[in-house]
């Protein structure tokens, strides 16, 4: 191995989540990307949703139009509308079935590759040139 491989030391990480700001998804409500979402929550939070906050606000719309839809506030005319639909969000493409449950939603894999290069001289903060894959 020459001298400037072994300043090499690659780190790699696949994990599981629930929704990332980086995803390729589009509101079919508001036409915003992930990336949009996460960017005017920051604006008016000052501080990078969680998944839980993308959650929340997505299912806020499905349930937003869904009363739209139906002009009822009846629970169950609300639920049947819901089950009788697709809904295409930023934080993923999911519908329900018969019994509420949710059957379209896919997680996402994290991969994250980084290759962290030290250089030919001590230095106290290394370069970590890293990107993310995402598979749905």
């Amino acid at each position: 191995m020459s001298p400037c491989a072994s300043n090499f030391h690659p780190e790699y990480t696949i994990t599981s989540v629930s929704w990332s700001s980086e995803l390729n998804q589009t509101c079919q409500y508001t036409g915003w990307s992930s990336r949009d979402f996460s960017d005017q929550f920051r604006h008016r939070f000052g501080v990078n949703p969680t998944y839980h906050a993308a959650s929340a606000f997505a299912s806020s719309l499905i349930l937003m139009t869904a009363v739209e839809q139906t002009q009822s506030f009846d629970s169950q005319v609300v639920l049947n509308e819901i089950s009788h639909n697709y809904y295409a969000t930023f934080y993923g493409n999911c519908s329900f079935d018969n019994k509420f449950k949710q059957c379209d939603m896919q997680p996402v894999v994290l991969q994250k590759v980084s290759l962290v290069y030290y250089g030919m001289h001590q230095s106290d903060s290394p370069s970590s040139p890293s990107c993310w894959l995402y598979h749905t």
